[in-house]
Parts: structure tokens; sequence; C-alpha cells
């Protein structure tokens, strides 16, 4: 097999393939699941809630985080 051929299979796995395993698009959030390319949508509309949840947390944690200085702070 020449190094095109390679290539090509390697984009499609990565990319492409239904059958390969990849983290969830909320996995930056917190969601662990795994699950095969063709399960995303189901994953997607069966966690939607979890992954609102995991959102919320997440930019709470971030407000936390980062807290708004006083109006009395008169440091730059």
């Amino acid at each position: 097999m020449d190094s095109c051929c390679l290539l090509q299979v390697g984009h499609h796995t990565e990319r492409l393939c239904p059958l390969t395993v990849t983290d969830c698009e909320y996995s930056a959030i917190g969601c662990t699941i795994k699950f095969q390319r063709r399960d995303s949508q189901a994953h997607i509309d069966a966690f939607k809630d979890n992954h609102l949840h995991l959102a919320c947390k997440k930019l709470v944690d971030i407000v936390n985080d980062n807290p708004r200085p006083s109006s009395d702070d008169n440091s730059p």
C-alpha cells in the first residue's frame, strides 16, 4: 500500500469512519462518555440535559474563579 492510500485510510479513520470510537463533543466541559461516531447524534439527544448541567456548572466555575472587581476597588 503506498503512502497516499495510507494517508487516506488515516483520514477516514480519524475524521469520517462511523465505527471509530470518539469522545463526546462536550468532553471539554466534563462529559466522559465515548461512543462510535455513528452514535453521536443519539448520545447528544439522550444526554442533552446532562450536557446543559455540565455547561452551567462550568460557567459557574469560571465566574467563581474570575470574580468581577468591586466598584470600590481603585486599583488599575
